[in-house]
């Protein structure tokens, strides 16, 4: 069961304007997240942040992983439109 808060699931996030395309390339649609920047990203571009380290990118999928609360809040509250 993935966790949400205030009743939002991870895969809501995608249907805040802006979102629904990836904050690195803005071309493919974004399916994961790097959930300590706030971002939005897709698959290629997740990618990318996997291999600069977790210490840099911590990267989830929108719809496979597990979130803890305060991480669909940081994505919630920056987000791709800043």
């Amino acid at each position: 069961r993935r966790r949400r808060l205030g009743g939002m699931h991870p895969r809501e996030l995608l249907k805040v304007p802006g979102n629904e395309t990836c904050a690195d390339c803005q071309n493919k649609q974004a399916t994961w997240a790097s959930v300590n920047l706030g971002i939005l990203v897709c698959i290629e571009c997740s990618g990318v942040h996997r291999g600069l380290g977790t210490h840099i990118s911590s990267v989830r999928s929108v719809t496979l992983d597990q979130w803890r609360p305060e991480q669909v809040q940081r994505v919630q509250d920056i987000g791709n439109a800043r």
